[in-house]
C-alpha cells in the first residue's frame, strides 16, 4: 500500500500545480475583461494631461481629458482633449494606434487670449504590470491650428508622450 501512495503523490502534486496555474490564468483573463474605465496621467513636454479612458470592448478606449498649465505673471493654458485608442494586441505589452483632437486656450496676462485646435495621430505601446495598472509611451504627429478666432496659421510637429494608468 505504501508503494501505491508514494507513486500517486507526484502525479497528484503535478495535477494540483497545473490546476492552480490554470485558475490563475483564467482569473487574470476575467480581470482584464472587466475593465470599464480608468485614470491616466500623460506627460508631453511641459504639458500634463489627466485622461479618463473608457473601455468599449477589449481593444478600444476613448479618453476625454483636461490639461492645465499656469505660469505666474505669464499665462494660463487650458486644454480639453479626446483621445481614442485602438489596441492591436492585448498582451502584457499592448501596441496601439491613437488619435487626438483637442481645443486649447492660451490666456496671457498681457495681450489677447488665443484659441487653438490640435489634431494628431500616434503609435505607442502600453506595458501592463497587471490587469489594472500600466505604463505607456507614444510617438505622435500633430497638426496645430493657431488662433481659431483670427488669422489662423497651421503648423505640423512631432511629439512624444509617457503615461501611467490605473483601471477600474
Amino acid at each position: 500500500m505504501k508503494r501505491f501512495q508514494q507513486g500517486c503523490f507526484c502525479p497528484l502534486l503535478m495535477l494540483a500545480l497545473f490546476l492552480t496555474v490554470c485558475s490563475t490564468a483564467v482569473k487574470a483573463q476575467e480581470q482584464q475583461a472587466t475593465r470599464s474605465f480608468g485614470l491616466s496621467a500623460s506627460l508631453q513636454g511641459g504639458q500634463t494631461l489627466v485622461l479618463v479612458p473608457i473601455w468599449f470592448g477589449d481593444k478600444i478606449t476613448v479618453a476625454p481629458g483636461v490639461g492645465l498649465q499656469y505660469s505666474e505673471n505669464v499665462s494660463t493654458n487650458i486644454a480639453l482633449f479626446l483621445v481614442p485608442k485602438l489596441y492591436l494586441d492585448m498582451r502584457r505589452v499592448a501596441p496601439y494606434i491613437s488619435g487626438t483632437i483637442g481645443l486649447m486656450r492660451n490666456d496671457p496676462n498681457v495681450g489677447t487670449a488665443v484659441n487653438n485646435l490640435q489634431v494628431g495621430i500616434g503609435f505607442g505601446g502600453e506595458y501592463f504590470v497587471n490587469a489594472k495598472f500600466s505604463f505607456g509611451v507614444e510617438a505622435q504627429l500633430n497638426a496645430l491650428i493657431n488662433d481659431l478666432s483670427g488669422t489662423s496659421t497651421m503648423g505640423l510637429n512631432t511629439g512624444a508622450a509617457a503615461s501611467a494608468s490605473v483601471y477600474f
